[in-house]
């Protein structure tokens, strides 16, 4: 089916490969043609036709503001930016040249930190002026942590063990980021990243949840996607993907928030983790069943410990506000 939508919607036959590690949407590489089939997850996504309004309007902002921004779409023979038949919607990418972060460690770790905080800060900036209407929420209720506690609390968490504990620990962070202030991100990851081999980005990609939002809800997932290691968030990568990110948005912001940024997420995505082990898994891609819950239990034991953190990473982000 996914080598006949590739023929239906861009007449192209040629051989795909399966493309990244992603949890969310199906994708793949077709080499001959340097670009990118994506199939979108309509379980996330209940309203995929309105999803590619969105990344349209984003993709065509990004790009003007500043060339090369993120990939461009590839039109379907129809003349729209997708192709529709009976077991999806997909939509094509250009191919852009680049490596994910792991891949060069040959450059200076907290350059490429700094690269990255400034890309998305800079991202932030270019859509602060995407023309009205406001972009609808691809997500219902997407990264608001009390939506997602609440909903954790309609489920039977007797499974759980001592975990519930673990997070009525946090519930006042859902109250610190809880007022939306600008567009972001939305995934703000660094394997949504491509770098160049001297460190600097060459592309920002995954456009899907791009957003009307809380500017901390990108930064504190950056940082806990780049900046954790071994459970425990590395203090130069935090001090410089700060460095970066105020450069990029060429604002300053509070040290507080900024340290407490990634305790909001961190504990977000293990309510989500919880949540959708209790559903029986039917949002996040697992191996098994089992999977989501590992994963909750890894972003609550990285709450802690930048919970125990807190007051070194208030004193890393004073220095990246000192410059």
């Amino acid at each position: 089916m996914t080598a006949r939508a590739l023929f239906a919607g861009w007449g192209i036959q040629a051989k795909l490969q399966p493309l990244g590690s992603g949890r969310i949407n199906d994708t793949w590489l077709v080499p001959d043609e340097s670009v990118v089939l994506q199939r979108i997850n309509q379980e996330v996504f209940h309203r995929p036709l309105q999803l590619m309004e969105s990344v349209v309007r984003v993709v065509r902002h990004l790009n003007a503001g500043q060339s090369g921004w993120v990939p461009d779409l590839v039109p379907a023979r129809s003349g729209a930016m997708f192709h529709e038949q009976g077991d999806g919607v997909y939509r094509i990418w250009r191919f852009v040249q680049g490596v994910h972060a792991s891949a060069v460690r040959t450059v200076a770790d907290e350059m490429v930190m700094r690269h990255a905080g400034w890309a998305f800060g800079r991202t932030q900036v270019l859509l602060r002026d995407l023309p009205p209407p406001r972009l609808p929420d691809a997500i219902d209720n997407f990264l608001r942590l009390g939506c997602y506690l609440d909903e954790f609390d309609r489920e039977d968490a007797t499974t759980l063990g001592d975990l519930p504990k673990a997070l009525d620990a946090g519930r006042t962070l859902a109250e610190e980021f809880r007022e939306p202030n600008g567009y972001i991100h939305g995934d703000c990851k660094i394997d949504n990243l491509l770098f160049n081999s001297e460190g600097g980005v060459a592309a920002v990609l995954d456009l899907d949840t791009v957003m009307w939002g809380h500017w901390a809800w990108d930064f504190g997932d950056l940082v806990r996607s780049a900046a954790a290691r071994e459970g425990r968030v590395s203090l130069p990568r935090f001090e410089a993907l700060t460095r970066g990110y105020l450069e990029g948005v060429g604002e300053v912001r509070d040290p507080g928030m900024l340290a407490a940024a990634p305790r909001y997420v961190a504990l977000m995505l293990a309510v989500r983790f919880l949540t959708d082990h209790l559903r029986g898994d039917v949002y996040f891609k697992v191996h098994a069943h089992g999977d989501n819950l590992a994963r909750g239990k890894v972003q609550l034991k990285l709450l802690r410990s930048m919970t125990e953190q807190a007051d070194d990473l208030v004193r890393a982000a004073e220095l990246a506000v000192r410059g």
